[in-house]
């Protein structure tokens, strides 16, 4: 495969987001493993790390000029939507609840991290060879398949 132009000045942002998300598994990580007294003291500081981190990811994304920069922020928003609904179970005493939230957002991180690191490498589809392009093939076809095509 070749490497775009802009796969070197996305390097560090890559790097930036693997280290944000990183730092949010761990702040949650935390909390998760005060006690239940600590966790509901801990909870609405999680919340608001976790806004607070997930709009920077937005930020870098749109400095990058990443093209799913608007499916990030509807996964985003919901994973506020969640905490903020939680959140008042927690205030309230449901402290298993918020354990199962936090617990899952840890998963989502990870998954979101996973993403940065593969989805977004900016590596560039391999290019075809010039004797195809200059024939005006669309792609090259492998001679086990090619007797399958339609004469036309």
């Amino acid at each position: 495969m070749i490497l775009s132009a802009s796969t070197s000045r996305s390097r560090p942002v890559r790097a930036a987001l693997r280290h944000l998300h990183a730092g949010l598994a761990l702040q949650i990580r935390d909390v998760l493993g005060q006690t239940d007294a600590g966790f509901v003291r801990g909870f609405a500081s999680m919340v608001a790390a976790v806004e607070a981190g997930l709009r920077h990811e937005e930020l870098l994304l749109e400095m990058q000029g990443d093209r799913h920069v608007r499916e990030r922020r509807a996964e985003n928003a919901m994973i506020l939507c969640s905490l903020h609904r939680v959140a008042s179970r927690v205030e309230r005493g449901d402290v298993e609840a918020g354990r199962q939230l936090a617990s899952a957002l840890v998963v989502v991180l990870s998954l979101h991290r996973l993403s940065t690191v593969l989805g977004r490498t900016g590596l560039s589809r391999p290019r075809r060879p010039r004797h195809l392009v200059a024939a005006g093939c669309k792609g090259a076809i492998p001679a086990r398949v090619r007797h399958l095509q339609r004469k036309r």
